[in-house]
């Protein structure tokens, strides 16, 4: 089994946003201040997961993988975060299909740990 696993700081978060494998998104930083991010991901021909961690606030926007199902576990602290126009309660996971769209709103210092699979 081939798989890659890595660990990345940034400064970006769009350039956080474009080192995630396989996803078509754009991270804008919508708090003023420096940013620092974390991304720790592994991956290999049938799944990829990754942790990601922001201190500042970000707008996601992009498109989920295609032909794979993805599930992301935000790590709510203080303020929740807004998906699709819903603040997320915590726990919670959430689910998008293969080329589904997406917005989220993440508040300062979130994470987030997501998995995606082959849907077949």
């Amino acid at each position: 089994m081939n798989l890659r696993a890595e660990t990345r700081r940034f400064s970006d978060v769009f350039l956080h946003s474009q080192a995630i494998s396989n996803w078509t998104q754009r991270y804008d930083q919508i708090s003023p201040g420096s940013a620092s991010t974390t991304l720790r991901q592994i991956a290999g021909q049938r799944f990829h997961v990754f942790h990601e961690r922001i201190n500042q606030r970000v707008l996601q926007q992009g498109l989920a993988p295609r032909n794979r199902l993805c599930f992301a576990l935000p790590v709510v602290h203080a303020v929740a975060p807004v998906v699709q126009g819903r603040a997320v309660s915590c726990p919670s996971l959430l689910m998008l299909r293969g080329g589904d769209e997406f917005v989220a709103h993440l508040p300062s210092d979130s994470e987030v740990v997501a998995f995606t699979f082959e849907s077949s």
